[in-house]
Formats: C-alpha cells, sequence, structure tokens
C-alpha cells in the first residue's frame, strides 16, 4: 500500500494494541538471537535495494 493510501487509523490501531499487550505481557519481549541476526544478514549480503523507489502494481 502506497504512503497516500495508507490508513493511519488502522496503523495507530495496531500500534495501540502492539502497546497493550507489551504492557500487559512484558515476559513475552525476548531479544532476537544473535545468530538469526548475522543469518539474516548473509541472505542480504550485496543486496542493493532503494527505500525510496515506488512499489510496482504486483507488489502493492
Amino acid at each position: 500500500m502506497s504512503a497516500e493510501r495508507e490508513d493511519p487509523m488502522s496503523t495507530t490501531l495496531f500500534l495501540d494494541l502492539l502497546a497493550a499487550d507489551i504492557d500487559a505481557h512484558p515476559e513475552r519481549l525476548v531479544p532476537l538471537d544473535p545468530a538469526l541476526i548475522q543469518y539474516a544478514l548473509a541472505l542480504t549480503a550485496g543486496v542493493e535495494i532503494d527505500l525510496d523507489a515506488p512499489l510496482s502494481d504486483e507488489d502493492e
């Protein structure tokens, strides 16, 4: 969904739900495993992306 069509209310509602869940169950928060981070970095090594490039119609 492009930024122009993104519903700010749905984003706010999701973040409010997430915050409430974190407040209610802080024990569920766990740090990322360093091995998982290294694996993700290895998978994406050398991949170049333009975060400002618009998505194609099929990507939205």
